[in-house]
């Protein structure tokens, strides 16, 4: 079977395919007929919070976030879309990353750029591409670390070794999950008895430094990120298995990834796994101790798939805990197209199709999640929570454009028990205090952590308390007798934008919020 049936035959019109696609992902930031629209969710106005006030660490992720929103941020004029502009950025140069790694496997241009294709189309690395959360910078990094990886296993030389380490570090100061890399590594080493050797171990030292910050940052704080890690993993609790839990991420996985690139990386295992049965060197053509590369690249999926699989299986996952998989799940299906061209014709035929299907699929997911708020709004769904993904970010800065005034006459310090209110007010109503009335040991989220009301700001302060609650007589009753026990003086903040306001959507919760100040004795 001849090669230019599977892949065109210009590299420069793949070239141009991904170039068109980095474009359009970052001209959608800026346009408001597009995601341009959508108001910053929680957490990218926590992690843009993060960045007014850099640290080496934050309850829930390391520093490398805030640092890209602050840059972000200092090039954008106001708070909004614009701080996500290096998000696509990020897509960009870990799409070029699977290029070049494709390249090392292939030493074909038309392939290479073809894996390049399938990743920066893939659903996932879509909605990556346009938000500003950590998983595009960590995608970024994974790259960058896997092509230095394999560079450094095919030559040994040590320049490769210790950039590897330079990447994985710059990795785990991005997300945590970059640990699964080292993890996968780690066991591609012993197989490959490569262990004995010194520089696999001096990389492991150049991580070690790059990550030390972040690691005497939790250590000064008693470890606060890793208790928050495994209470959203619930190792920490009594195990259950739930199977609806796992059912839920494995269909995740298939949607995000492709459900035909799914299909298509089966058959590359099946594919791979009878020639290692059968004892034969399926890349005998590129590198002396070729059975290496495949071996190489299902080390970087299966570990870190079955391990979230699991975690699913017994805890909470998220859908993109596994997203750094895509990265050698592109490689994978380019490199076996390769040896497509021993297959049959009539074989190879089908596998051209479900290739150019996969593509259009994700095309087609590409135009609808571009163009989804003006979806949504056109079919009157906007207030639908259960399918607008964009309701979430309703709400905030109305609200916080209804308290300034109450704010500059009184200039209390803003307090409230929900993560989403403070993580907004935090920013939009900057430089007015937001603190966290913690009233246990246990943390919950940054606020807790670095922002709770102290005993001397609620004995000499006036606070604006802010409620996100179920709202009737009852409840607002209630609200004013436990207020009153407490403050000598207590007044309910009476704003129709406020009393009309639904954060998120949301109609069964409605905000209530009262000024008060003079703590009663009993209460200090």
């Amino acid at each position: 079977m001849n090669i230019k049936n599977i892949v065109p035959k210009l590299t420069a019109l793949l070239t141009l395919t991904i170039t068109l696609f980095i474009c359009i992902k970052f001209y959608s930031i800026f346009s408001n007929d597009l995601l341009g629209q959508v108001a910053l969710a929680t957490d990218e106005i926590q992690y843009l919070f993060w960045s007014k006030q850099l640290e080496f660490g934050y309850f829930s992720k390391p520093p490398f976030i805030a640092l890209v929103l602050r840059v972000s941020s200092e090039l954008c004029t106001e708070t909004g879309p614009c701080v996500r502009v290096l998000q696509p950025l990020a897509i960009t140069v870990a799409t070029f990353f699977v290029i070049a790694t494709t390249h090392l496997f292939t030493k074909s241009l038309n392939l290479s750029f073809l894996a390049g294709l399938l990743f920066i189309s893939l659903p996932l690395i879509t909605f990556y591409s346009q938000f500003a959360t950590t998983d595009a910078w960590l995608l970024c990094f994974w790259s960058v670390s896997f092509f230095c990886f394999a560079n450094a296993i095919y030559s040994d030389r040590l320049y490769w070794w210790l950039t590897c380490g330079v990447f994985i570090g710059l990795g785990l100061l991005t997300k945590y999950s970059m640990m699964f890399f080292l993890i996968s590594a780690f066991i591609f080493l012993i197989s490959t008895k490569s262990l004995s050797s010194y520089k696999p171990w001096l990389s492991l030292v150049t991580v070690l430094l790059v990550f030390s910050p972040n690691i005497f940052w939790n250590i000064s704080l008693e470890f606060p990120t890793l208790q928050h890690h495994l209470e959203m993993t619930a190792i920490d609790q009594s195990i259950s298995l739930n199977f609806s839990s796992l059912l839920e991420f494995f269909l995740g996985q298939l949607i995000v990834l492709n459900p035909i690139f799914f299909v298509l990386f089966v058959f590359t295992c099946i594919f791979y796994f009878k020639r290692r049965r059968a004892k034969v060197n399926v890349f005998k053509r590129e590198l002396e101790n070729s059975t290496r590369k495949f071996e190489l690249l299902f080390y970087f999926i299966f570990p870190f798939f079955f391990s979230i699989l699991v975690l699913s299986l017994i805890g909470e996952t998220e859908i993109n805990w596994a997203s750094p998989i895509s990265i050698c799940f592109c490689i994978l299906i380019v490199v076996w197209l390769k040896d497509c061209q021993q297959l049959p014709q009539f074989r190879s035929s089908l596998v051209n199709t479900a290739l150019g299907l996969g593509i259009t699929l994700n095309v087609l997911f590409l135009i609808l999640f571009l163009n989804g708020p003006k979806l949504l709004r056109y079919h009157g769904l906007e207030n639908n929570i259960n399918l607008n993904p964009y309701a979430q970010v309703y709400g905030y800065q109305e609200l916080a454009n209804a308290l300034k005034p109450t704010l500059e006459k009184h200039n209390p310090i803003i307090v409230s028990d929900d993560r989403n209110i403070l993580a907004n007010l935090s920013v939009y109503l900057h430089p007015f205090k937001v603190k966290t009335q913690k009233n246990a040991a246990k943390i919950d989220h940054h606020w807790d952590l670095m922002y709770a009301l102290s005993p001397d700001e609620i004995a000499t302060k006036e606070l604006l308390i802010i409620f996100h609650q179920p709202i009737n007589e009852d409840s607002l009753a209630r609200l004013k007798l436990r207020l009153a026990s407490k403050f000598k003086k207590v007044t309910l903040i009476r704003d129709e934008v406020i009393s009309n306001l639904k954060l998120a959507r949301n109609k069964e919760k409605g905000i209530m919020v009262f000024l008060v100040s003079n703590i009663k004795p009993l209460n200090l």
